[in-house]
């Protein structure tokens, strides 16, 4: 008797979202532009425009999330637990870093009044995405070698220079020395530019793609 069997590979999450996943850290990083040229105009002229930048930052940060995410599939072959922290730690961060942008973008298109105190604490989620979710897929990377060291490497930047950039705040002030957020906000659109084009440059042409269904007859 002839019977098919069947067996269809179940993809992983986030698997629509890994032909995007460069394309995404390039665009985080050219928001990132922005956000550093809106710092530059502060450093040099004194003329803000932090409500501007308030969503400029975050939606880059959503970004970069989204393309976190897009890393999840390759990551899970290597290391599922460090890959599956990856994973919550930038879906929490694009939760909200997707907030705070709204939050801050209806005010100042005339939608809506000033956001509410509630939604202060999911910052910290931005935070959480920013910081762990950084470092946990830049660790997975170098230690699975899914992709090369110097990915792993940039995947670890922004988690760093996130991180100098709180010591500054919490001793310093958020604005001094004022040529400091416009420095690291740079450096952040460096570090998500680089991730982008090494990722491009590394792209097989699979990437995204899952095996077909395997048939076999007996």
């Amino acid at each position: 008797m002839i019977r098919p069997r069947v067996s269809i590979s179940t993809k992983p999450p986030f698997t629509w979202l890994e032909p995007w996943r460069s394309t995404l850290f390039l665009l985080a990083g050219g928001l990132f532009v922005v956000f550093a040229g809106f710092w530059a105009v502060f450093a040099f002229t004194e003329t803000s425009s932090e409500v501007v930048q308030d969503v400029v930052g975050p939606a880059g940060w959503a970004l970069s999330f989204a393309g976190l995410l897009g890393l999840y599939p390759a990551l899970s072959d290597g290391s599922p637990r460090l890959a599956d922290a990856t994973a919550v730690f930038a879906a929490l961060g694009f939760v909200g870093a997707t907030i705070t942008t709204a939050g801050n973008l209806l005010p100042l298109v005339g939608v809506a009044g000033e956001p509410p105190a509630s939604l202060a604490p999911l910052q910290l989620l931005l935070l959480l995405g920013i910081v762990l979710g950084f470092l946990t897929a830049g660790g997975t990377c170098l230690k699975t070698s899914t992709w090369s060291r110097r990915v792993g490497v940039l995947l670890l930047a922004p988690a760093g220079v996130f991180v100098v950039n709180m010591v500054r705040v919490a001793t310093l002030g958020s604005t001094t020395p004022t040529w400091a957020p416009f420095v690291l906000g740079g450096g952040q659109a460096l570090a998500l530019l680089a991730i982008g084009y090494t990722l491009r440059a590394e792209a097989s042409p699979a990437d995204g793609e899952s095996p077909p269904a395997d048939i076999t007859v007996q």
